[in-house]
């Protein structure tokens, strides 16, 4: 009994891993700003506490002491004969084919 709960464990923690491969970085809210952070990328103004989604595909967090921003994806998956490319509405990939960049995947 003890093995099946093992298993199910580093295979809950497999997927996770996998799923998970999505990039942050932090920063310091800047200087001048009293009472919020400004998001990296059109320069908006967030007032500590808050969470946004980025027209970046990213979602951010400001408090008095950091600003955080993680992509709302995951990395690049990789499907033989497709190109992946970004679609910045959706923050998903979509996949097109290499012989033809206007047909999808699948």
């Amino acid at each position: 009994m003890e093995l099946h709960k093992v298993l199910l464990s580093l295979t809950i923690l497999c997927i996770a891993v996998s799923l998970s491969n999505g990039a942050c970085f932090h920063d310091l809210p800047k200087h001048g700003i009293k009472d919020g952070c400004l998001d990296p990328y059109n320069k908006e103004k967030h007032p500590f506490g808050s969470k946004w989604n980025s027209d970046k595909c990213m979602t951010c967090t400001c408090d008095r002491t950091i600003l955080s921003c993680c992509t709302r994806y995951t990395s690049e998956p990789h499907v033989q004969g497709c190109k992946a490319v970004l679609d910045k509405r959706t923050c998903k990939y979509k996949h097109y084919k290499v012989d033809n960049p206007s047909e999808l995947c699948f």
